[in-house]
């Protein structure tokens, strides 16, 4: 028995002779296929709809600091720059740690121009020159040979480098104005680690140091330090990580703190060293305000010393151990007088 459909139930719109059966539906399909120039238009559409998104995703806001935006594309680069190993990059408290690292960085590069202080390329060539001495490298050749070992260009060093002089210039002369020392705090000094100037072994010390108040917590800024001692176990160079990493004002010269006499180092860390050669790190150490790795640069003997040899000396220790102190906290005002929008 065949089905037949009667042209009285045919609807007017479809403006076509009844038809029978299934050629009754293939004329149909026909009727209500799209020609293939409009599905490719549609396709060009709807892809171009999904990069838009995409695109808006990617550099969607994270953060507003004062007037500057920081874009979603901006804090995934800066976390490919610092990524730990073993460190997902998705990680929210690693993506927090980072974003407050530039939320600082942007608060500084204000003040920076506010002020409009500058860094000659001649300042950059000695601060570049004293890193390669520190690590032993004998011509630019094997220095470079050693960036690209870790992945870094020249020119980012040199990048990198002037931003560490500006900032510890800006804080020198927001703090380091404020700082003068007496002729007699120069002598109490000198009379009361007068043993530190005497003839014995000295050694010239280096540091990273990573700070509790950059993390939400002591515990990961501790788990960041042991990357980063992982990496130097790795190969890795102390000073070119002492620049990455490193938030101390030692980090633009490759985290090189100077020289020190056995009595005026902290008889505890005096003790780690002991045990080390030259060029070896210790393990990570604590500090009220957060960790660090200390390298043994060289030892060397010296004769006793008198106080007018050593003055510019003191009063450089003095200095730096004031400034330090005073650090965290104007960096504390300077967040809590800005205004900071989190929008991650």
């Amino acid at each position: 028995m065949r089905l037949r459909i009667s042209c009285r139930f045919r609807p007017a719109t479809w403006g076509m002779p009844c038809r029978s059966g299934h050629s009754f539906l293939r004329s149909r399909r026909k009727r209500n296929k799209l020609p293939v120039r409009s599905l490719a238009a549609a396709f060009l559409i709807l892809w171009g709809s999904l990069v838009a998104v995409q695109a808006e995703v990617a550099n969607r806001i994270v953060a507003v600091v004062n007037n500057e935006i920081i874009t979603w594309l901006e804090l995934e680069k800066k976390m490919k720059e610092l990524l730990p190993p073993k460190t997902p990059p998705n990680n929210p408290e690693f993506q927090k740690q980072v974003l407050f690292q530039i939320i600082d960085d942007k608060l500084l590069g204000s003040q920076i121009r506010k002020l409009n202080l500058q860094v000659s390329k001649e300042e950059i060539d000695k601060a570049l020159s004293r890193i390669q001495q520190d690590q032993g490298m004998k011509s630019p050749e094997e220095f470079a040979a050693l960036l690209a070992r870790e992945g870094m260009k020249e020119e980012d060093l040199r990048a990198r480098l002037k931003d560490q002089i500006l900032r510890f210039r800006l804080i020198s002369r927001e703090i380091g104005s404020k700082i003068i020392f007496s002729v007699d705090q120069v002598n109490a000094y000198y009379q009361k680690n007068r043993s530190k100037f005497e003839t014995g072994e000295r050694l010239q010390l280096a540091q990273i140091t990573i700070l509790n108040a950059d993390h939400p917590s002591p515990e990961a800024a501790k788990a960041r330090i042991e990357e980063i001692a992982a990496l130097l176990r790795q190969g890795e160079s102390f000073g070119s990580l002492a620049i990455k990493f490193s938030r101390d004002s030692s980090a633009p010269q490759g985290g090189d703190l100077g020289v020190f006499s056995l009595p005026e180092i902290d008889p505890a860390l005096a003790q780690t060293l002991a045990s080390l050669k030259p060029g070896e790190t210790t393990p990570v150490l604590g500090l009220p305000e957060g960790w660090r790795l200390v390298q043994l640069v060289k030892r060397e003997t010296t004769q006793a010393a008198g106080l007018e040899e050593v003055r510019e000396q003191i009063q450089e220790v003095l200095y730096q151990e004031e400034v330090e102190a005073r650090a965290g906290q104007w960096l504390l005002k300077l967040r809590e007088r800005s205004s900071i929008q989190i929008l991650l």
